[in-house]
């Protein structure tokens, strides 16, 4: 199978939970990325079949990311063979 490999930063970067995210589009503001960019994880968990929940070196922990989302955030050169020009569309509201 394929393995997808997230450094801890950009999974925070991307977190979809609705205190970085919202729960409608403009609602709050996204982390910046300088904001997180020295972020690490610290632990992870299952959540049930469908995804992943991670805690950071930074306290948070609420965003479950979906296995399919964190696909199609996958950073390798098999999954997003050109760089990416804008930002990864993660269905989640920004």
């Amino acid at each position: 199978g394929h393995e997808s490999v997230f450094g801890g930063a950009f999974l925070r970067f991307i977190c979809p939970c609705a205190g970085c995210r919202g729960h409608a589009p403009g609602e709050v503001e996204p982390p910046a990325w300088e904001a997180v960019k020295d972020v690490r994880v610290a632990g992870a968990a299952p959540v049930g079949g469908y995804g992943l929940q991670f805690t950071f070196s930074d306290g948070h922990g609420s965003g479950i990311y979906a296995f399919d989302r964190l696909r199609a955030a996958c950073p390798c050169p098999a999954c997003s063979p050109a760089p990416r020009a804008g930002p990864i569309d993660l269905g989640v509201a920004r």
